[in-house]
């Protein structure tokens, strides 16, 4: 089980989170349904771009000490 990173003023990545969460959903919709290629791909491609974003925004986060 993982744990929520800490929360940082001005650092808020609950929309990111949403947008994959979304996105994994609709993945799993379109296996579901048979989704073509072309849909497979645009969706594995909206969760890349999602993914760097929410790193990115983790990324500002204070490391904490060692």
């Amino acid at each position: 089980m993982t744990t929520a990173p800490e929360s940082v003023p001005g650092v808020d990545d609950d929309p990111i989170r949403a947008v994959l969460e979304s996105l994994v959903q609709e993945r799993q919709a379109l296996r579901r349904a048979g989704a073509d290629q072309a849909a497979l791909e645009a969706n594995r491609i909206a969760i890349v771009y999602w993914q760097h974003a929410l790193a990115e925004r983790l990324s500002l986060r204070p490391r904490r000490p060692a």
